[in-house]
This record gives C-alpha cells, structure tokens and sequence, in this order.
C-alpha cells in the first residue's frame, strides 16, 4: 500500500498490483493543511481502513479522494 499527499501516479511501482494507492490526482485545494488532510481522506482512520480491506478482502488500486475536486473544499 502506498499513501501519497500528491499525485498517485508510478506508485503503482511500489504498491505492486494486488495493493492500493491513496493520492490525490488533481489539484487546486487551498486552506489549513489538516483541514486538506480530513477533506481528501489522508486520515489515520481512513488509511487504517483501506489497509484492513487490502488485507482482508483483496482491495486494490487507486483509492479516490473523498472530496472529488477542489471547489468543494
């Protein structure tokens, strides 16, 4: 599994093809960095979760943000 706070893009190299990628594939989101963190699913919680689903259920790919774009921040 592989956490970016950017673009997911060539992890896919180190997550391999049974795992998962959080990132961010878009940009223009501005405000405090822990509120950016919370809005786009960068959680401890939420990453937690996807890594139990990777190990459990087989997960895998790129995770998508939980705010789809950066006008709804």
């Amino acid at each position: 599994m592989a956490v970016e706070a950017g673009v997911s893009f060539g992890w896919e190299r180190y997550a391999g093809d049974e795992g998962a990628i959080i990132g961010i594939d878009h940009f223009g989101a501005s405000a405090p960095i822990d509120e950016i963190l919370k809005r786009f699913g960068f959680t401890a919680e939420r990453v937690t979760d996807v890594a139990r689903k990777v190990a459990r259920e087989g997960f895998h790919g790129i995770v998508p943000t939980l705010v789809d774009s950066p006008e709804t921040c």
